[in-house]
C-alpha cells in the first residue's frame, strides 16, 4: 500500500470516529442525562463554563447562566468579565494567565452581581487548561451561604471573647464601678454604639453607677441621682421586665428631667434594658447612639440582654456583699427571737402541766361530786392534748431544720378526712358561737380515694383551722376544698382579727409571732404556721395568705393529685363485727418495760374483750412466743432492757413467721419508721397511744 493510500485510510477512520462521537453525544442528549445534569446544577447552585482562546468565546451551562443572571449560553469573554465586581477582575485575569502560561492551579473566590436580580453572590471557581485544544474548562459554585456562616462564626467568636472578658472581670474584680465600666465598654464594642449608662434603683431613686463617655463635672445632678417616676421610659422598661427600644428619642414626649439628659448628649436611638437577677429588679442599663439613628437588630438586642445579665450579677454580688452586715444583724435578731421563744415555750409548757398536776391531785378528794370529777377529767384531757401539741411542734420543727422530714404517702379518702376534721373542730366553734362550714366542690358522687401524706395534710389543716378559731371572736370559718383536674385547692377562711400587711411577709418564719401583745393575749408557740408552710412545700404546694387587719384572713394552698383516683370503698369494720368473725378470744402479747404504759394498754384491750399477756423485756417476749401459746398479735416496745424490740422481733418471727408485730414507738421521723418496717414489723403505733389509734391498727390484723 502506498503512502497516499495509507493517508486516505487514516482520514476515513478519523471521520468515522467523529461520526461515532456525534452519535454518542446525541444519544447522551436524548437519554436525558444533560437535563439531569442541569437540574443537578440548579439544585446545588453550581455550573460549568468553557473558554475558547482561539475566538475568545465563553460558553456557560444552565446552572452558570442562572448564577450570573444571563440568558445567552455563548458570549464574548470581555462581556463575561464584567459580571464579577470591579475589584475582583484583575485577580481573575491574573489567575487565568498563570493557569495558561505557568500551569498554576486556578482556584479563586470572588463576588459577582447577578445581571437579572442585582444580588451580590460569593462564587468559588476552579478550572483546567487543555493546551492541545486551547480551551479552558471550569466550574463555579455559589458559596454565599457558606461565607455568611463563616462570617457569623467569626462574629460569634469575637462576641464570646468580649463576653468572656467581661465575665472574668466580674470574677476577678471586687470593685463594682470597675466591673460596670468594663461591661459598658464591652457593650459598645459588640454593638457599635456611642453611649452607655448603668443606674441602680434604690428606694425609688435612680443612682448613677457607671457611664461612657465619662460624665463631665459640669453636667446637671439629674444625671447622677433622679426620681424613677420622673423618667417614664425607665419606669416602663422596669415594669415590663424586658428591653424597651426607642428608635428616635427626640421624637418622644419627654419629661423635663428626661429632656435635660437627652439634650445634653444629643442622644437619638436608645435601648433600655432592666437589670434583673434572681427575680430582683436592681436597675437599668441604657445603651444608644449620639447624633445618629441606629436600627437595633434582634441579634444586637440579644447581645445587650446578655450584657445586662452580667451587669445584673455584678450589682447582685455588690448587694450581697453590702448585705453581709444586714445578714449578721438578722442572725442576731434570730437569736433574740429564739431566746424569746424559749421563754414563751416555758410558759406554754408549764400552763397545761400546772392544770394536769393540780386537777390530778384534786381527783383524790373524797368529797368530790361526779359532776366535779367529770369536769376535772375533761380539763386534764384538754391540758394533755395541749401539752402534746406543743411537744409535737417542737419535735416537728427540729426535724424540719435537720432536713429529716419526708412524705409518707398512702391512699386516703379525702372527703372522709375533711369531714372528720370538720366534725372534730365543730364543737369548739359552736362553743365560741362561730358558724363553721365545710365546702367541697368538684368531687365525684361515689367518693374520692387518692394518694397523699394524710398525716401531714391533717396537721397543716388542723394548724390553720385551730388558728382561725383562736383568732376569730364572731362570724364564720369556712374549710373549703376544690378538686380540679390535677390538683386539690384548700382554703381556710375566717372573719377574725386579721394580720397587718407589714407583718404578712414574716408570718411563716419560725418563732415569729405578730406582736408581743397578741402573743400574751393568745397562747401558742409561734411554730404552727412555720410547720404548715414546710409541709405544704414538701407536698408540692405553696402556702399563701390574704388578710386585712380587723376583717379576717384566708390561708390557701394547692397540692398535686398523685396516682389514679378511685371511688370510696367502705371497708371499715367495727370491733363488734370483728368479734363475730372469730370463734375465740384473741390473745395479744404486750412487750413493755414501763408498768404504767402496760397498765394503760391492758385496760384498753380488756375492755375490747382481748386476752392479754405481758413481757417486761424483749427476752421474755421471745420466750412466751416460743412456749407454744397461741399469740394473735404482739405489741412490741422498741427500747427495753435485756433485749430491745428490734432483736426480739427478729427472734419471734423465726418462731412464728406469720404473727403481726406492731411497734410502739416515740420515734416517728421517716428514717425511724423505715427502719421499723425493714426490721420485720407489720405496723406501728405512735406514743402516746390513744384507744382509737390502737383499735384502728388492730382492725387491720384481726379481720
Amino acid at each position: 500500500m502506498s503512502a497516499e493510500d495509507e493517508m486516505i485510510g487514516n482520514t476515513e477512520q478519523l471521520k468515522a470516529k467523529i461520526r461515532q462521537l456525534e452519535e454518542e453525544i446525541n444519544l447522551y442528549k436524548n437519554s436525558g442525562n444533560e437535563s439531569r445534569l442541569s437540574r443537578a446544577e440548579i439544585a446545588s447552585r453550581s455550573g460549568n463554563w468553557e473558554l475558547h482562546l482561539e475566538n475568545r468565546k465563553i460558553f456557560g451551562s444552565v446552572g452558570a447562566l442562572i448564577l450570573y443572571g444571563m440568558k445567552n449560553p455563548e458570549m464574548d469573554y470581555e462581556i463575561a468579565k464584567c459580571v464579577p465586581l470591579p475589584e475582583y477582575r484583575s485577580i481573575l485575569d491574573s489567575a487565568l494567565k498563570d493557569l495558561i502560561e505557568k500551569n498554576k492551579p486556578y482556584d479563586v473566590e470572588f463576588k459577582i452581581r447577578n445581571q437579572e436580580t442585582g444580588d451580590i453572590l460569593d462564587i468559588h471557581s476552579t478550572a483546567e487548561y487543555d493546551s492541545v485544544t486551547r480551551k479552558v474548562f471550569g466550574v463555579i459554585r455559589d458559596i454565599t451561604a457558606q461565607k455568611a456562616t463563616e462570617e457569623q462564626i467569626m462574629r460569634k467568636n469575637h462576641e464570646l471573647a468580649v463576653l468572656l472578658e467581661i465575665t472574668l472581670s466580674l470574677l476577678e474584680k471586687a470593685d463594682k464601678k470597675v466591673v460596670l465600666k468594663k461591661i459598658l465598654d464591652g457593650a459598645n464594642r459588640l454593638v457599635g454604639l456611642d453611649t452607655g449608662t448603668i443606674y441602680t434603683i434604690i428606694e425609688g431613686n435612680l443612682i448613677l453607677e457607671s457611664t461612657i463617655p465619662p460624665l463631665p463635672e459640669s453636667f446637671p445632678d439629674e444625671f447622677r441621682k433622679a426620681l424613677v417616676v420622673n423618667h417614664p421610659h425607665v419606669t416602663k422598661a422596669v415594669k415590663i421586665g424586658s428591653p424597651l427600644i426607642v428608635p428616635d428619642i427626640s421624637l418622644e414626649e419627654l419629661t423635663p428631667e428626661e429632656l435635660i439628659i437627652i439634650s445634653q448628649r444629643d442622644m437619638r436611638s436608645l435601648l433600655f434594658i432592666p437589670l434583673i437577677a434572681s427575680g430582683q429588679k436592681y436597675g437599668i442599663i441604657i445603651l444608644g447612639t449620639i447624633g445618629r439613628l441606629h436600627e437595633f437588630s434582634e441579634h444586637e438586642i440579644a447581645l445587650c440582654r446578655t450584657i445586662s445579665n452580667i451587669a445584673s450579677l455584678a450589682i447582685e454580688n455588690s448587694v450581697l456583699i453590702t448585705n453581709l452586715k444586714s445578714a449578721r444583724d438578722k442572725a442576731e435578731e434570730s437569736d433574740k427571737l429564739k431566746t424569746a421563744f424559749l421563754h414563751n415555750i416555758s410558759h406554754e409548757i408549764r400552763t397545761p402541766l400546772n392544770a394536769i398536776i393540780g386537777f390530778s391531785c384534786l381527783l383524790d378528794q373524797p368529797d368530790l361530786t361526779d359532776t366535779e370529777k367529770r369536769k376535772f377529767i375533761e380539763i386534764i384531757q384538754q391540758s394533755n392534748n395541749q401539752l402534746l401539741s406543743i411537744i409535737n411542734d417542737i419535735f416537728n420543727v427540729s426535724h424540719i431544720e435537720a432536713g429529716q422530714v419526708r412524705l409518707n404517702e398512702n391512699t386516703s379518702d379525702i372527703e372522709s378526712l375533711l369531714n372528720n376534721l370538720y366534725i372534730q373542730f365543730l364543737p369548739e366553734t359552736e362553743k365560741k358561737g362561730l358558724d363553721m362550714k365545710l365546702e367541697l366542690k368538684g368531687f365525684p358522687k361515689d367518693g374520692c380515694i387518692m394518694t397523699l401524706d394524710e398525716g401531714k395534710l391533717i396537721q397543716v389543716l388542723s394548724n390553720l383551722i385551730g388558728n382561725a378559731i383562736k383568732f376569730t371572736h364572731k362570724g364564720r370559718i369556712i374549710l373549703r376544698c376544690i378538686k380540679e383536674e390535677n390538683k386539690l385547692k384548700f382554703s381556710i377562711e375566717d372573719t377574725g382579727i386579721g394580720i397587718p400587711l407589714w407583718e404578712q411577709s414574716r408570718i411563716f418564719e419560725r418563732f415569729y409571732q405578730v406582736d408581743r401583745s397578741v402573743s400574751r393575749a393568745y397562747s401558742g408557740t409561734g411554730l404552727g404556721l412555720s410547720i404548715a408552710d414546710a409541709y405544704v412545700k414538701l407536698m408540692g404546694g405553696k402556702l399563701k395568705l390574704e388578710s386585712e387587719a380587723g376583717k379576717g384572713s384566708v390561708f390557701s394552698f394547692s397540692i398535686p393529685i398523685k396516682g389514679k383516683i378511685a371511688p370510696t370503698q367502705n371497708e371499715s369494720v367495727s370491733k363488734n363485727e370483728l368479734k363475730t368473725r372469730t370463734d375465740r378470744q384473741a390473745t395479744i402479747l404486750i412487750a413493755e418495760d414501763d408498768n404504767f404504759s402496760y397498765q394503760l394498754l391492758e385496760i384498753y384491750l380488756k375492755k375490747l374483750n382481748f386476752n392479754v399477756l405481758h413481757a417486761v423485756n424483749g427476752k421474755q417476749a421471745v420466750d412466751i412466743c416460743s412456749s407454744g401459746k397461741r399469740i394473735d398479735i404482739v405489741l412490741m416496745d422498741i427500747k427495753m432492757p435485756v433485749m430491745d424490740g428490734f432483736t426480739a422481733t427478729a427472734e419471734i418471727l423465726k418462731v412464728i413467721p406469720d404473727v403481726p408485730v406492731i411497734a410502739q414507738t416515740a420515734y416517728t421521723d421517716n428514717e425511724d419508721i423505715n427502719k421499723i418496717f425493714r426490721s420485720g414489723f407489720s405496723d406501728y403505733v405512735e406514743k402516746p397511744i390513744t384507744k382509737p389509734q390502737l383499735v384502728s391498727v388492730l382492725e387491720k390484723y384481726l379481720q
